[in-house]
């Protein structure tokens, strides 16, 4: 294997981006940002879910976060290992959902805070690496993934017993593991990529090879050529079919932003200098190993949530238990929104009980082609109140949301993914076409009655502050009745393809 290839043609795929690196800068790094950031809860941080059925038309979906994680390399380029540890924090998320009467999909009925053991919970997972894993980015998600052919092998701390298996399961059933996300890169071309990463046995395994290649290339292979780096500095080629402004003199805008596609931010600069020229097609750049300037993240404090986080039930159903996810002191505990329905405390125990039905009873159109009958506005002023469990404890405030349906939903809120965001879209049943009709975008009302949020006329859902949400949709067409339908979205806390999913009911346990 030639180790100065400086004027060879690189064989095979072409590469947007290659290098050689040294496994010990690659493995420092990642170790450095996992000590300083590994137990941050952040949106962009990959979770984990497990869906099962639980009996009559129910189904129960359970979501874990994990902290930012850590990579390591090793290897001489004939048995590679790739390892990745991450922490587990402390608050995952319940969800139980209803499957619809007709249509196929499901309503979110409840939202719960699932408290983890305490303590330091962390895995590792090891997969074999070289041309049996590799890196990939898409823009679509903006997550950076590892992706696996063989087996992954598992470590586990003390006191992760109860999300072991499902880790597990998880991951080998999908062979991948989502990272982090990334900032959108300028280059089009940057948008649906993978990295190649495969050490060299050569200078006794110090080094390794890596190759950023078009995600449709579909190939393992790293780089035969790469630019010649020294020991305090890195240089990377850029394809100058990919960046074109090299061959003019300037750095691609993305010449920091492809160092993340392997490595953790903030930890190599670009030097100011033009790119050069070393081989056909290619210009190289110079990176230097910047001060660590990555801020060392604080223990986070256990987060405390009031259980259930959202509901939505029938009206006259029977109480509903609350309980706090955390033990706090002095806790203040008031009912807010409508008041409909009553806050109650027995010894030390909280209970919501939602609003009676309401008398005299809501008159029904039986006359319509929808499979449940839609109710006449004139006898029910709304379909829905809101309540609001809000408990106060030092300076610190949790609230749950109830919302209570005086009449059966008559329609079916659906969901998929529109450039990364969630787009709702609203159906029902018609008896006389015999077949699934979709509300047109024009005439659905849309509503978010708890949890904050918004939704655009054509059913782009943004989220508010808080995990979760319950929305409504509403058929304008009907102005004598309500034809409506209601769930729960718990985004942001849960990705917005497996809220999709979910809601859709694909994804089988």
């Amino acid at each position: 294997m030639q180790q100065n290839p400086e004027n060879d043609v690189s064989q095979g795929p072409h590469f947007s981006v290659k290098c050689r690196f040294i496994k010990y800068y690659f493995n420092y790094d990642w170790e450095d940002y996992f000590n300083k950031k590994g137990r941050e809860s952040l949106r962009n941080n990959a979770k984990v879910w497990q869906q099962q059925y639980i009996g009559g038309n129910m189904w129960e979906g359970i979501f874990h976060e994990l902290g930012v994680p850590k990579l390591s390399y090793s290897g001489d380029g004939t048995h590679d290992e790739l390892q990745v540890r991450r922490h587990i924090l402390g608050v995952g998320m319940r969800v139980l959902a209803a499957e619809h009467v007709a249509l196929t999909g499901r309503e979110i009925r409840t939202v719960e805070a699932v408290t983890a053991s305490g303590g330091d919970r962390f895995f590792d997972m090891k997969v074999a690496a070289g041309p049996k894993a590799h890196l990939a980015y898409r823009a679509e998600d903006g997550y950076l993934r590892l992706l696996w052919a063989e087996s992954a092998r598992f470590e586990f701390s003390s006191g992760a017993n109860d999300i072991k298996h499902l880790l597990m399961e998880h991951y080998d059933r999908t062979k991948e593991m989502l990272l982090h996300t990334l900032e959108l890169p300028n280059s089009a071309q940057m948008h649906d990529v993978r990295i190649n990463l495969h050490a060299m046995p050569d200078n006794m395994a110090q080094d390794m090879k890596i190759g950023v290649l078009p995600r449709s290339a579909e190939s393992s292979a790293t780089p035969d050529t790469y630019p010649v780096s020294i020991v305090s500095n890195v240089n990377l080629g850029f394809s100058e079919s990919v960046f074109p402004n090299v061959k003019l003199g300037a750095a691609p805008a993305d010449q920091n932003w492809v160092l993340t596609l392997f490595l953790p931010p903030g930890y190599w600069q670009a030097s100011s200098g033009r790119p050069e020229k070393y081989e056909d097609g290619y210009r190289r750049i110079s990176y230097f190993s910047s001060p660590r300037t990555v801020a060392t993240a604080a223990a986070p404090d256990t987060p405390w949530h009031i259980n259930p986080v959202s509901k939505i039930l029938q009206a006259g159903a029977n109480r509903t238990g609350l309980s706090l996810t955390t033990a706090v002191a002095n806790a203040q505990w008031s009912l807010e929104g409508e008041t409909r329905g009553t806050l109650e405390k027995e010894g030390s125990n909280y209970y919501y009980t939602p609003p009676l039905v309401r008398n005299p009873a809501a008159l029904f159109n039986e006359g319509t082609e929808l499979m449940v009958a839609p109710a006449f506005r004139a006898s029910v002023p709304n379909p829905v109140a809101v309540d609001s469990i809000k408990v106060t404890a030092t300076k610190d405030t949790v609230s749950s949301t109830f919302v209570t349906q005086f009449v059966y939903p008559t329609h079916l809120i659906r969901a998929a993914l529109f450039e990364g965001q969630i787009k709702l879209t609203l159906w029902y049943w018609s008896l006389v076409q015999e077949k699934e009709v979709q509300v047109p975008e024009k005439d659905v009302d849309w509503r978010v009655v708890a949890g904050g949020g918004a939704i655009s006329e054509s059913g782009i859902f943004t989220s508010g502050t808080l995990s979760c949400c319950t929305v409504l949709g509403i058929d304008n067409r009907a102005v004598d009745d309500w034809r409506w339908g209601i769930t729960i979205v718990p985004y942001p806390f849960i990705g917005a393809d497996n809220v999709v999913q979910f809601l859709q009911g694909e994804a089988q346990p």
